[in-house]
């Protein structure tokens, strides 16, 4: 049985770990290699903008002298997406390039499936930022999941946002 969970604010010596964590829990337990050949590349993508630009909205979850989850968050939203497309989505392309990422069949599968659900609809979603501007992302290792690790989190992240 893992042990106690303690919830803290991240640290910049986390960023790895958060980024393994990312990598892991991207795409509902399967290894990140099977669908998507850079994990490097998906973890700029699923986290660069929290670590590097907004930690202080930022928590993990320690158990087991170890990080076990995290939430990442944004204060707010309109002011991540600014910086996600116009300084980290430029450089994540030209990354890519240079490390051949759009040249890989499983990562042409990956983008394929991505457009055809992009085209279809599937990433619509109604823009509450006005009403709710702060977003969150948490992400839990499977062995520590079902213990409210993820409520407490949660919990943090909002005194934080009272609090600021």
């Amino acid at each position: 049985m893992p042990g106690a969970v303690s919830i803290r604010n991240f640290r910049s010596a986390d960023r790895e770990t958060v980024r393994e964590i990312s990598c892991q829990t991207a795409f509902l337990e399967n290894p990140p290699g099977k669908i998507f050949g850079d994990k490097e590349i998906l973890a700029d993508a699923l986290t660069l903008y929290y670590t590097d630009f907004e930690p202080e909205s930022c928590f993990v979850a320690e158990a087991d002298n170890r990080v076990i989850g995290y939430l990442t968050g944004a204060k707010d939203s309109g002011r991540m997406n600014k910086i996600f497309n116009a300084w980290i989505l430029p450089r994540l392309f030209l990354k890519s390039l240079v490390r051949g990422v759009f040249f890989k069949k499983i990562n042409l599968r990956f983008f394929t499936a991505a457009a055809a659900a992009f085209f279809e609809g599937e990433f619509a979603a109604p823009d509450f930022s006005r009403e709710y501007p702060a977003v969150l992302h948490i992400n839990i290792l499977a062995g520590y999941r079902g213990r409210q690790t993820g409520r407490d989190l949660v919990e943090r992240y909002l005194a934080y946002l009272r609090e600021a």
